[in-house]
């Protein structure tokens, strides 16, 4: 092999004795032709010149299955050409850099050693060592330049330029000797000084920094994670520390100063790294002896000047904080080195900061299909923590032993059972899409679900034949395997899997790969060893069982029971097992404290209906964790409809149930489907019902109950046309339960889907109304019963149904919700129109009959008054009368009961009552009346006065009141008292002037001139006649009352007011206030009475 050049291996020797010696000289490159200067004290030295700055190339790593990466980070291209000799490499720019190996060497890249960069040539050179056998590739990817080493890594020593010294003696044994060191930590033990290296040492640093350090000089902690054991806990404490990480870097560096003849400087300072300490002579070239151990209690040398570290460590996190000002779903992970934080939208680009304390390179852009995100160079001694406040996304870098106990992140269930084959599921509720990401220093394309809640993640990656689940801070990332894989939001999370299913391993060779488990204990429940046979053999060994019991002798009778008793539970027959258990427990009263009967008793009951007593029997102290009592115990609650307790036990031994024996396992099952799909669990629910169709229950004896279920199962998924289907196979079975269940679960999503009119769904409920008896389904046949008579406006059949569910289960938890079901159901009948359609008697006999429902407060309030309009239009002026006057007296108060009270007078008023409305406005007089409403309560009273014959009593409340309905009230009492002149004068009033020549005067007014001229002609006031004749004449001529004008105003004959009879009919004609009491004729039309401020005001007022 051709050794290096002579300038290579004086740099290397000099580098090397430099660091041995702990000073902070720098190996300079000896000039050709020269030998390199013997090290010098630092006093005698020259200071150097420092060199033009050089732009900075990030020299990168990344570690894959086979090979190793180099990466240069060129700004802009550059040329390059790679030389190799043997084992070394050496890779030439055409353009003077300054290599950055930080991010590289923190890495510790297998197959590459000795990374450094030399000064042969004007451009920047980079080289380092390979296996003789390694293959190279070299490529450019943008700008930057890429190198991939494959094949085994180098060896651990590199050919040396001089032989090694010879081993030192072995010194004295000190009088008391160190503590044994912890596993895995560094001594001080004596060692033989290594020998120099070939390989060209790491390039000098800036000037005044020492050279940085082998990556074999560091501490466990700053390798690669690779490095690290998984499973072991991060130290917590200085002392764990320094026993997981060996001797700390100063301390050793002091211990090869003293080897060389140093002088040891004082024990530094606790809790900061020691003062540097002035460096010995230097020693003439020549092997050294190998350093003696430090003795116990001897204080460590003073270690010179720190190198620089591979990576700097920050005491306080760096935090790293991600605005993109919007909700978005993020993932983060490391990969080769880098730190990527991938968000599922475009995100601006000051969504990352511009830079960051404690962090040293900067924060790059990366873009993928679906949106942005980006990466940062990735500390290796720290782990991310991914924090969320709002929108922004906080990642936080710290030391193991400063985060918090990471949790057990996303649970993955594997499914191998699967109707479309085997996946896995990662149980993660808020994945929404799915990212093809390509890594930018791998080259592969990974699998990214970025998730919204801060916290989910994967602490601990997962290997499958198809794909690898990586390690991520936040979200999922999946490196595939197979190019089909495919991963993809469901209902359940998030799905993995591949066309036809994964390959998992089964359960033989999992068995194979793991340690044999511990011998179980013998288990309380074992079917088989209780004689579970086939159903063809069931008598057979049931009288083989009896013979045993009748020859046994007396004082073994116990004993055969038992067996006995157990072979009837093991064949489901759990009566037959209470009757022999009674037997037993007659004999050995001791017996129910043991765990063994009590297990046997608590099933049987169970089975056989008793769910009390075997919940009392399972929930034993002695029977606590016992899996299969958990069971039956779930199958007790459920009986007991106690669901929540059911669907907790149920869900506690689901692995259990999975495989349980028939006859209990379709019966087991289905309870626990009905548990989850009462708690909304159709994840579950919808697992057991797989397993049920895959071991036969859709043609087994429970058949029914399976297709009942899935047909709910099918209707809660929005899938309603496999839910009929699924029902009409419960509906037309022979189990009587399920066939009954299935039916009315027909006919309600038939109507819901409107494939059934309500009047034919009532017709179908009806002959469920017998199907089944005394229990909580009869009462809620009854009560669906009634509610669809009420759809169908069959009230009578509806609350008659009703009323008849809360007879027959008045203790029942639902008696209370059927009753106000009924109330609700009879409010919206009158307050929502709903009798609108039918005729008011009926309305009012419906009211009658069913009083009792009328609901307490406003609504029962609302329900009577809208009643009472409908009585008015029918003329039951009276009736609906008293309903207001009831209301008024028991059931209002304040503005309302005046409200109300107006209203109960003016209908007695069209019934011709002017007591009682008088009586009805005094009871429901209120202080402090709206004005609008007072006025109207006036003119009520002034009528009702004026209808009892105390005119003088009307006009004198009316006396300030110049409004229309008070004008026309005037009129009709001055007409009514026959006093003429005033009708006459009131009349004018309300008419107002003649209208203007050629204009046509309206009816309403036409017909007032004609009242006006008739009280004219009774007060025989000619020249009103007259005047009105003039001014009114012209447009009467007009007017379908032009004959009975000019025959009224004609001056020959209105001293004799023509006949009698045209005067009498004139006479009986007027009542100008009728028109304000026929709007309370009118139906109201407000749901609720107006507010204080704005009373209801008669039509025609203004």
């Amino acid at each position: 092999m051709r050794r290096p050049p002579l300038q290579t291996r004086l740099t290397t020797l000099a580098s090397v004795l430099a660091l041995l010696a702990g000073t902070e000289a720098f190996a300079q490159p000896a000039q050709p032709g020269s030998a390199a200067p013997a090290a010098q004290p630092p006093a005698q030295q020259a200071p150097a010149t420092a060199p033009a700055p050089l732009p900075r190339v990030a020299v990168r790593a990344g570690i894959h299955p086979g090979y190793t990466r180099l990466v240069f980070d060129w700004p802009s291209d550059v040329g390059y050409r790679v030389e190799r000799d043997g084992t070394q490499v050496t890779l030439r720019f055409d353009r003077a850099a300054r290599a950055d190996f930080a991010q590289a060497r923190r890495i510790n890249p297998p197959r590459v050693q000795g990374l450094a960069q030399v000064s042969d040539t004007p451009g920047l050179a980079v080289r380092f060592t390979v296996a003789a056998d390694a293959t190279l590739k070299d490529f450019r990817s943008g700008a930057r330049v890429v190198v991939d080493i494959a094949g085994p890594s180098p060896a651990a020593a590199a050919p040396a330029v001089a032989e090694a010294p010879p081993a030192a003696p072995p010194s004295p044994r000190p009088a008391r000797e160190a503590p044994t060191p912890a596993p895995g930590a560094q001594t001080a033990s004596p060692s033989p000084a290594p020998a120099p290296s070939s390989a060209p040492a790491p390039a000098a640093g800036p000037a005044g920094q020492p050279a940085p350090l082998p990556p074999s000089a560091l501490p466990p902690s700053a390798l690669s994670p690779s490095a690290r054991s998984p499973s072991a806990r991060p130290p917590r404490t200085e002392e764990e520390r320094r026993q997981a990480e060996g001797a700390p870097l100063w301390q050793l560096s002091q211990q090869r100063a003293a080897a060389q003849g140093g002088t040891p400087a004082a024990t530094p300072p606790a809790g900061g790294p020691p003062a540097p300490a002035q460096p010995a002579p230097a020693q003439p070239e020549s092997p050294q002896p190998a350093p003696a151990p430090l003795p116990a209690g001897a204080p460590p040398a003073a270690p010179p000047a720190p190198a620089e570290p591979v990576a700097a460590v920050e005491a306080a996190p760096v935090i790293v904080a991600f605005d993109p000002q919007a909700p978005t779903a993020a993932a983060v992970f490391e990969r080769a080195g880098w730190l990527y934080i991938l968000f599922d939208r475009p995100v601006p680009p000051g969504t990352a900061p511009a830079a960051v304390q404690g962090l040293t390179g900067a924060i790059e852009p990366v873009s993928h299909a679906e949106g942005g995100g980006f990466r940062l160079t990735h500390p290796v001694i720290l782990t991310p923590r991914v924090e969320k406040e709002g929108t922004v996304w906080r990642v936080v870098l710290a030391r193991p032993e400063a985060q918090p106990a990471p949790g057990d992140g996303i649970p993955a269930d594997a499914e191998p059972d699967f109707a479309l084959g085997p996946r896995l599921v990662l149980k993660v509720p808020d994945a929404a899409r799915v990212i093809d990401f390509n890594d930018p220093v791998v080259g592969d394309t990974l699998k990214v679900v970025p998730l919204p809640v801060a916290g989910q993640n994967m602490p601990v990656p997962l290997r499958l034949a198809d794909a690898q689940i990586l390690p991520s801070a936040q979200g999922i990332v999946v490196r595939p395997v197979n190019d089909q894989l495919l991963v993809q939001p469901v209902r359940e999370g998030v799905e993995i899997t591949v066309p036809g299913g994964l390959r998992l391993s089964p359960p033989e060779d999992i068995a194979a790969a793991l340690p044999p488990p511990p011998a179980e204990p013998e288990r309380l429940y074992d079917y088989a060893a209780w004689g579970q046979v086939p159903p063809q053999n069931y008598i057979r060994r049931r009288q083989d069982l009896w013979q045993e019991l009748v020859a046994a002798p007396p004082g073994n009778r116990g004993r055969e029971r038992l067996k006995l008793a157990r072979f009837y539970l093991a064949n489901g027959w759990g009566a037959e097992a209470l009757g022999l258990l009674d037997l037993i427990l007659e004999e050995q009263p001791d017996l129910d404290r043991r765990a063994e009967f009590l297990a046997v008793r608590g099933a049987a009951r169970a089975l056989a209906g008793d769910p009390d007593g075997a919940i009392a029997d399972l929930s034993s102290r002695s029977l606590v964790g016992e899996p299969d009592a958990d069971l039956w115990q779930a199958a007790a609650h459920a009986e007991k409809g106690e669901w929540d307790r059911a669907a907790t036990l149920f869900a506690r031994q689901a692995r259990l149930l999975r495989d349980y024996p028939e006859p209990f396992f379709s019966r087991l099952a289905l309870l626990a489907v009905d548990a989850a799909l009462r708690q909304g669990d159709l994840d579950t629910a919808g697992r057991l019902i797989d397993r049920l169709d895959r071991r036969g229950a859709d043609d087994g004896p429970r058949a029914a109950a399976f297709h009942y279920f899935a047909g709910e199962l099918a209707h809660k998924q929005g899938d309603d046309k496999k839910a009929e289907d699924a029902w009409e196979k419960a509906a037309a079975s022979n189990d009587r339960l399920y066939r009954t269940r299935a039916t009315k679960d027909l006919i309600d999503l038939r109507l819901a889907t409107g494939k059934l009119p309500p009047e034919k769904a009532a017709e179908e409920m009806e002959k469920l109304r017998f199907a089944w008896r005394g229990d909580d389904l009869e009462l809620e046949i009854q009560r669906r019963l009634g509610e669809v008579h009420a759809l169908a406006k069959q009230y009578p059949a509806a609350f008659d149904t009703l009323k008849r569910a809360i007879t027959l289960y008045p203790d029942s938890p639902q008696a209370a919700e059927i009753a106000k079901r009924m109330s609700d159901i009879f409010a919206n009948l009158f307050v929502q129109d709903g009798a609108a359609s039918m005729p008011p008697l009926e309305a009012l006999a419906l009211y009658e009959q069913y009083r009792e429902l009328t609901p307490p407060g406003p609504d029962g309030d609302l329900v009577i008054r809208r009643l009472a309009e409908r009585l008015v239009e029918i003329d039951l002026l009276d009736r609906a009368a008293e309903l207001l006057e009831h209301q008024v007296q028991y059931r209002l108060a304040g503005t309302e009961k005046a409200q109300v009270g107006t209203r109960a007078a003016g209908i007695r008023l069209l019934d011709g009552k002017p007591d009682k409305a008088l009586a009805t406005l005094d009871a429901s007089e209120m202080p402090d009346l709206p004005a609008a409403l007072a006025e109207e309560r006036r003119l009520l009273r002034a009528r009702a006065l004026a209808d009892l014959g105390r005119g003088s009593e009307a006009v004198g409340l009316l006396a300030a009141d110049g409004s229309r309905p008070a004008k026309l009230l005037r009129i009709d009492v001055a007409w009514r008292d026959k006093q003429w002149p005033a009708a006459a004068a009131a009349l004018a009033d309300l008419i107002g002037p003649p209208p203007a020549a050629g204009a046509e005067l309206p009816a309403e007014q036409s017909r007032l001139v004609i009242n006006r001229a008739v009280a004219l002609a009774l007060a025989q006031d000619d020249a009103g006649l007259r005047q009105i004749r003039d001014q009114f004449g012209p447009a009467m001529e007009k007017t379908a009352d032009a004959t009975a004008f000019r025959v009224l105003t004609r001056p020959d004959e209105a001293a004799g007011l023509v006949d009698a009879a045209t005067i009498r009919s004139r006479i009986a004609e007027i009542d100008m206030f009728r028109s304000f009491l026929d709007v309370y004729r009118t139906r109201q039309q407000a749901a609720t009475p107006p507010a204080a401020d704005t009373p209801p005001a008669p039509a025609g007022l203004n």
